[in-house]
């Protein structure tokens, strides 16, 4: 490989500007790490010793912050957690009971009868209400109503239309929910249970709906939905802003799945407006962390773009819903005492670094010119113009590593644009191929079926003429294996890989290759299926091309072992080892290569095409060899668990 004249002879093509050289970044990046040491030593007793159990007066009040927080966030979880469990059990209680279900299917048999009858309407509604099973039923609300205190209103809505046909407010019988997300995801299969936070189209005020599904039938299908009204101002307001430990600026946020907020926010947006409860979508870390399912503390933004120490919690509402609960304070507020120090030291910094600045410059030229000159080598080559450039640089250090790492990547460019350019030509080749191969085709076919005709017809002819006939045919068949060769190189296609045993695709290879009876063919297989995802018809045609090469190195006398086994690292390894005289070294590296073959016959093309397709499959191909020991060849595939 040519070398290149000594950089000191080399036009420096580096133009940099003052504050991107690198003697120039050496000589800050030192007077930081002096500055810095200096600093750690000023600012000890304010932010204590990393990794040491003395975190300073800041580090100790942060800490007494956040177990604070994380107390209030715990015990706030705990209260709402409690009582909506207890809100769960009510609804539980109500829509298993033996009575309720009893009074919901006369009451729909009622509605279905006077339905049938033509009654629709207020009048069909002031018939219901006449009724004394309906009477029953609505005292059984109002009574449950009345005697927790917690509950605005409990409807029943008829599952198939969507109707309240009872309800503690008489003025809701008859209105229509159908169309009601509550509503809807209630009756989902897998659902059953659904609490909602929703707001009145008509008051604006927000309500907490407990959503069930009652089933009166053995076929598992809804057919009423008990909806449950709390005012969330009256219970879960209180539950979140109550109690000590928020300071002046702090709150408690809950959210929604979606991250938007179920109740009002202490403060105004950064716009100076007010956000209203599921109108809002939060984005903050601690509001996406907590309604994701995650729980900790953490400093963050909040939705005023105000710094805080957040503790943010999940709260399980069913199954597969939940709300996350977000307690906060500004550090405005926490750490207002500590900022003036802070500034001190900010001074002593900015005089320290002024300071060791002029000494840092002293040694960061020394250190900065070899990483100069292997700049100067980079700039050479960028365009890949020139990739015989190497660096001179040979010093032991890391420098030196660094330059022995940069030539060998060079080398290894170069190698990889040697292969692109050989994998560029076989492509262009295979296209070529393929038109040749389909052009003598047809004529060859011609020829072997006007050999055959004047064989069957001359058939007292004088044995001249039948060697010359014998040699026609043999050599059509040749020419026709090598233009099989051809067209298997020009229909190289993305493989259309399926699940299929190895051992199957083995055995069907072996079947289809008209293996001589003089070859013994030894199979040891695992007796446990094993699964790979290929494209079959070119794993075979890989397996094939080993198994006539074999045949043909033995010269159609003698023994081929294959074997199939899941290797370690979830490889599937399929071996194939002949008899044969074995392929010296000096060909053996070279038999994946196009144009090259051990045979006498053919375009060298096999092995080629048995390397491309096993690396289309992202696997393995190699060959081992020696002189009188006999070829073998290991094909590694990736192992399908089927998963």
């Amino acid at each position: 490989m040519n070398s290149t004249p000594p950089l000191k002879d080399m036009e420096d093509t580096t133009r940099i500007g003052f504050f991107s050289g690198i003697r120039q970044k050496m000589l800050i990046y030192f007077g930081l790490m002096f500055s810095i040491i200096f600093i750690i030593i000023e600012v000890i007793e304010l932010y204590g010793i990393p990794y040491t159990n003395y975190g300073g007066e800041y580090a100790q009040h942060k800490d007494n912050v956040f177990r604070s927080l994380n107390l209030v966030a715990d015990l706030k979880k705990e209260r709402l957690s409690r009582w909506l469990e207890e809100r769960r059990d009510d609804a539980e209680n109500l829509y298993k009971s033996n009575i309720l279900k009893t009074y919901i299917a006369r009451i729909q048999s009622i509605i279905q009868d006077n339905v049938y009858k033509g009654l629709k309407g207020d009048e069909l509604w002031a018939t219901l209400k006449s009724e004394k099973d309906y009477g029953l039923l609505e005292q059984q609300l109002k009574l449950l109503v009345s005697s927790h205190g917690v509950y605005d209103a409990i409807q029943i809505a008829d599952a198939r239309t969507g109707t309240i046909i009872s309800s503690t407010h008489n003025a809701d019988l008859g209105v229509c929910v159908s169309k009601k997300r509550f509503f809807k995801d209630a009756l989902k299969p897998g659902y059953g249970e659904v609490i909602y936070i929703n707001k009145d189209n008509v008051s604006n005020t927000l309500r907490l709906l407990i959503c069930r599904a009652i089933i009166l039938n053995d076929e598992g299908y809804a057919n009423a939905i008990l909806i449950m009204h709390i005012n969330p101002d009256d219970f879960i307001k209180p539950l979140l802003h109550t109690g000590e430990g928020l300071g002046r600026t702090g709150e408690a946020l809950l959210l929604n799945q979606d991250v938007i907020i179920l109740t009002p926010l202490k403060h105004p947006l950064k716009d100076g407006s007010i956000a209203r409860p599921l109108e809002y979508k939060i984005r903050t870390k601690p509001a996406i962390f907590a309604v994701r399912g995650e729980e900790g503390i953490i400093e963050s933004e909040d939705y005023r773009g105000e710094l805080v120490l957040a503790a943010f919690r999940h709260i399980r509402i069913t199954s597969d819903q939940g709300w996350g609960m977000v307690v906060k304070r500004d550090q405005s507020e926490i750490f207002d005492d500590r900022r003036k120090e802070t500034i001190v030291f900010i001074i002593i910094s900015v005089t320290g670094f002024a300071f060791i600045l002029g000494f840092s410059f002293l040694i960061a030229g020394t250190l900065s010119r070899p990483i100069r000159k292997l700049s100067r080598t980079a700039q050479l080559v960028k365009d890949g113009s020139n990739l015989n450039i190497r660096s001179q640089i040979t010093s032991s250090d890391e420098i030196g590593i660094l330059s022995d790492s940069f030539n060998s990547m060079i080398d290894r460019i170069q190698t990889s644009q040697q292969k692109l350019m050989d994998e560029e030509r076989l492509v262009v080749l295979g296209k070529l191929s393929g038109s040749i191969a389909h052009e003598i085709r047809n004529p060859l076919g011609v020829i072997d079926s006007s050999a055959y005709y004047l064989k069957s017809t001359l058939k007292d002819a004088d044995e001249k003429t039948k060697l010359h006939l014998d040699r026609i045919t043999k050599q059509v068949m040749k020419s026709t294996a090598i233009i099989q060769s051809l067209q298997d190189l020009a229909k190289m296609k993305e493989p259309r890989k399926s699940k299929i045993d190895i051992a199957n695709a083995i055995e069907d290879v072996i079947n289809v290759s008209n293996i001589p009876q003089t070859v013994e063919i030894i199979m040891n297989v695992s007796k446990n299926k094993i699964f790979v995802s290929v494209d079959g018809n070119q794993i075979q045609m890989v397996f094939k091309n080993i198994l006539i090469n074999a045949v043909q190195a033995m010269e159609w006398n003698g023994t081929i072992w294959v074997t199939a086994e899941k290797a370690s690292n979830n490889w599937v390894e399929v071996s194939f080892k002949d008899s044969g005289p074995g392929i010296v070294p000096e060909k053996l590296e070279k038999i994946f290569q196009p144009f090259f073959g051990t045979k006498s016959t053919g375009f060298g093309f096999g092995l080629t095409i048995c390397q491309m397709i096993i690396e289309k499959h992202s696997g393995e191909i190699e060959a081992r060899s020696g002189p009188g020991k006999g070829t073998t060849f290991n094909v590694r595939l990736p192992f399908d668990d089927g998963r």
